[in-house]
């Protein structure tokens, strides 16, 4: 879940929305995983050490992607507003054997975790900011960042295709999928505000064609559908029309000077 703004009314919203997301898993669970898999493998190539190191996830959700970077980092620092998530997150956690990870309610800003870290992650986080307030956002999450570290995010595309296709087709159901406050953001804006905010590399990454509209459309039935669509995301991230992509990732580096 984001981290809190002005509006308390939306937070607030917010929170109910996503706690009955992670209650009544409102998603195909394998193509969740699907999209895990993918989100770490890219991660994982985008960094240039051979473990993520010290890493900070800020809106970690029920943990899901974070319980799966902890295999291969020292430790995972994750925060999420909603206190249903991270109650899951921990038992998950537990269930597992993972003593590197830990799980906090709040907002990262406020919990004193002290940097640098390795490796900062934001999925599915920054579109639910106030346009406003994503520079400053991105200024603090610079600040704790290791030199030579990596700043790591995800985020609906404002240029995809099959979002505006989605709008047509499904009308107001399209609005049963979205919190109020989230909207898709522009790739080149974002990576502008990165690199205004000290990065010295970023690099956009086409990540999601299909794979997440379909998990979300189709929370039930066979495994194999996703299994396709994510084959069709990975052939159509290497297209020349990547930037039309429904999901991006950008990977921002630090100098190490």
């Amino acid at each position: 879940m984001p981290e809190p703004t002005g509006d308390s009314r939306l937070a607030e919203s917010e929170k109910s929305w996503f706690a009955g997301y992670y209650e009544e898993e409102r998603f195909h669970p394998f193509g969740m995983h699907l999209r895990m898999e993918r989100d770490l493998r890219l991660l994982r190539k985008e960094s240039d050490r051979g473990t993520l190191g010290r890493v900070l996830s800020i809106g970690c959700g029920d943990g899901r992607f974070e319980r799966m970077v902890a295999r291969h980092a020292d430790h995972v620092h994750a925060s999420d507003l909603s206190p249903e998530a991270i109650a899951i997150a921990r038992q998950c956690a537990a269930d597992e054997g993972l003593t590197n990870i830990t799980f906090e309610v709040g907002a990262a800003a406020e919990l004193g975790w002290e940097g640098p870290f390795d490796v900062v992650l934001c999925m599915a986080l920054l579109h639910h900011l106030p346009e406003k307030e994503i520079a400053p956002f991105v200024q603090d999450l610079f600040e704790r960042v290791a030199p030579g570290g990596l700043l790591y995010t995800l985020d609906p595309n404002v240029d995809a295709i099959l979002r505006k296709v989605g709008r047509i087709v499904l009308g107001q159901r399209y609005n049963n999928y979205h919190t109020a406050d989230e909207r898709e953001i522009d790739p080149r804006e974002t990576e502008e505000i990165l690199r205004q905010a000290g990065f010295s590399q970023v690099r956009y990454l086409p990540v999601d064609w299909t794979l997440i509209p379909v998990m979300y459309l189709f929370p039930r039935g066979p495994n194999w559908p996703l299994r396709i669509c994510g084959w069709t995301d990975r052939v159509c991230n290497h297209l020349p029309f990547r930037r039309w992509a429904s999901g991006f990732s950008l990977a921002a580096t630090k100098s190490r000077s």
